[in-house]
């Protein structure tokens, strides 16, 4: 891996993060939702499905092994898939706090 990549391609890590990010909410949550879930419970199994970096990390690694990707994007995507996958913790222990003081207003 690379670390010139923050001082070279920052924007672009940003960018594909929001995408990866978004692609997973939509995809998991809008599942879920069609699936008969509510907006709320929906919306937790779409930050749960963003901490799947192992995944990323073994197709990246496989990429770079058959030289089908460079170091430069292998360090894109494990910088990526190493975001992702600590967002998930920090997200859901923030929304299913707000989940339950939600139900305790609607039990008052």
């Amino acid at each position: 891996m690379t670390f010139d990549i923050f001082r070279t391609d920052l924007l672009l890590i940003i960018v594909l993060l929001i995408v990866a990010v978004i692609g997973k909410i939509i995809g998991a949550g809008f599942g879920a939702y069609l699936g008969k879930m509510n907006l709320k419970e929906s919306t937790v199994i779409a930050f749960a499905m963003n901490g799947r970096g192992a995944v990323e990390l073994i197709i990246a690694s496989i990429g770079l092994k058959l030289e089908i990707i460079n170091d430069r994007i292998f360090s894109i995507l494990v910088v990526i898939a190493f975001i992702t996958t600590l967002l998930p913790p920090i997200l859901l222990n923030f929304f299913i706090n707000k989940i339950d003081e939600d139900t305790l207003q609607l039990i008052e």
